[in-house]
């Protein structure tokens, strides 16, 4: 599941979100955040393990680099990457329901 947040100063990143359906509620995990900024995209990778993982293919290529855990980071500091701001919030299914 992907939202669109650019231009959203006031929208909270949660790092889980929860579905209510006919089925049940279902509960989704932060995976992945889109910057821009400096007229290209970078972003963050959050493992199924909540190891933070970030890129900048201009300047990094293919190489990531960690940024501690999803747990140890608060909320807030989720909105921006260097001088980017936040444009995507993707977050996948937690299996384990």
């Amino acid at each position: 599941m992907a939202f669109n947040l650019y231009r959203a100063e006031s929208t909270k990143i949660s790092k889980h979100i929860s579905v209510h359906t006919q089925q049940g509620q279902i509960e989704y995990r932060l995976a992945g955040i889109i910057y821009f900024g400096g007229f290209h995209f970078t972003c963050r990778i959050i493992s199924a393990d909540n190891h933070i993982w970030c890129n900048d293919g201009r300047d990094m290529g293919s190489r990531c680099e960690s940024q501690g855990t999803l747990k140890a980071m608060e909320t807030h500091m989720l909105k921006t990457m260097g001088n980017r701001n936040v444009s995507v919030a993707i977050y996948v299914r937690i299996d384990d329901q």
